[in-house]
């Protein structure tokens, strides 16, 4: 059962990121290539990005994320099913070409998923082209 609502959790927050990414194609064989690629495409994370974040609609299934960026690029995704502890995924984050990109992994089984996000005040809105998700900062 618990399976089952870590499954409901990881849909609702993949219902946000359906389309795949890829990497960029970098000549393998200058490794100084490579090297200056990985650096242009990562940027640096707004400090205001940093604590956690909680979803502000709990939606038709009474759900609550809490999700927490923390300074060493992890990130931690916990949801709340009508009240109860459904469980807690975890992941690293970086900021790559203006797109919030998080490598996840839940059950053992990893996935990426990019949002373009906004942060306006204590709000952050996770987009994509499935839909928007809004959060306030709460620590």
């Amino acid at each position: 059962m618990k399976r089952l609502l870590i499954l409901l959790i990881l849909l609702t927050l993949l219902l946000t990121a359906c389309g795949k990414t890829e990497a960029p194609t970098v000549n393998t064989e200058d490794p100084t290539q490579s090297q200056a690629a990985q650096i242009t495409e990562t940027e640096a994370v707004p400090p205001m990005l940093i604590g956690a974040w909680r979803s502000l609609d709990p939606g038709e299934l009474d759900m609550v994320e809490t999700i927490e960026f923390f300074e060493d690029g992890s990130i931690s995704v916990n949801c709340t099913y009508q009240g109860q502890d459904a469980g807690t995924i975890y992941g690293t984050y970086t900021v790559m070409n203006g797109m919030l990109h998080c490598d996840m992994t839940a059950n053992d089984a990893p996935y990426i998923i990019d949002y373009q996000f906004l942060i306006d005040g204590r709000e952050l809105s996770l987009i994509n082209e499935d839909r928007e998700a809004n959060y306030i900062k709460v620590s």
